[in-house]
């Protein structure tokens, strides 16, 4: 989940790739702090394996500006 305080107005874009560059999870336009918008760690109804997966985040601010971000999260079971 993406959590942020005050001055986020939409996550654009998340994308998450595996270590083989892989897209397993994308999602456009939602808020952040919502866990039913959150990446489970599932691919087609299917757990994935415990690991580092890349991402992109594309976060839009009150001011309308835009920020793209990079960075990887490790998945946990």
């Amino acid at each position: 989940m993406i959590s942020s305080g005050q001055g986020i107005k939409e996550i654009e874009e998340l994308t998450i790739y595996d270590r083989w560059g892989s897209l397993v999870f994308q999602k456009f336009h939602f808020q952040s702090n919502d866990p039913p918008t959150a990446w489970n760690g599932v691919l087609n109804g299917k757990p994935l394996n415990m690991g580092v997966y890349t991402y992109k985040l594309v976060v839009v601010f009150e001011d309308n500006l835009h920020e793209t971000r990079f960075g990887d999260v490790t998945l946990i079971r």
